[in-house]
């Protein structure tokens, strides 16, 4: 789902934001559509790359989001069954303090989300011959060090 205008981020939120930013609404709306379609929802950032077979591994739960030791938890990849959808959405909007004030990786958290096992995300070392990976704002010299044939 292309989204043309963008709420922003926590920290510049746009000031008609009023209790979510840009990202929340990003998985929000087609997690909807997903659980309206019968289907379970995917989330992956388009700065997230993943190798292997990274999408049976986010499986392995009800709603699972990725480690990472800088957040409470990591969202470029994330999971939820399409039976637990309404169930994630409606923790998620009884949080009543905006994404300004609690970060939307701790509103994860709160909302009961387990961990898969796919990484590193944000974290380093990167071990990219390993068979299952993923990892999110990767810098110029790693995307080419994942892929020989771009240099």
């Amino acid at each position: 789902v292309r989204v043309r205008g963008n709420l922003g981020h926590m920290s510049a939120p746009a000031r008609h934001a009023t209790r979510y930013t840009g990202w929340s609404l990003s998985w929000m709306i087609p997690a909807l559509m997903a659980y309206s379609e019968g289907l379970d929802f995917c989330y992956k950032e388009q700065d997230c790359y993943a190798s292997g077979p990274w999408l049976e591994a986010i499986q392995c739960g009800d709603f699972t989001v990725g480690r990472n030791s800088m957040m409470p938890c990591e969202q470029s990849l994330f999971f939820i069954r399409n039976h637990a959808i309404l169930d994630v959405l409606a923790r998620y909007q009884a949080i009543r303090q905006s994404d300004c004030q609690v970060s939307t990786e701790e509103k994860f958290t709160m909302c009961g989300a387990t961990f898969h096992e796919v990484g590193p995300g944000r974290d380093r070392p990167l071990n990219m011959s390993a068979p299952l990976w993923s990892a999110q704002k990767l810098t110029k010299e790693e995307i080419y060090a994942s892929n020989p044939r771009l240099v």
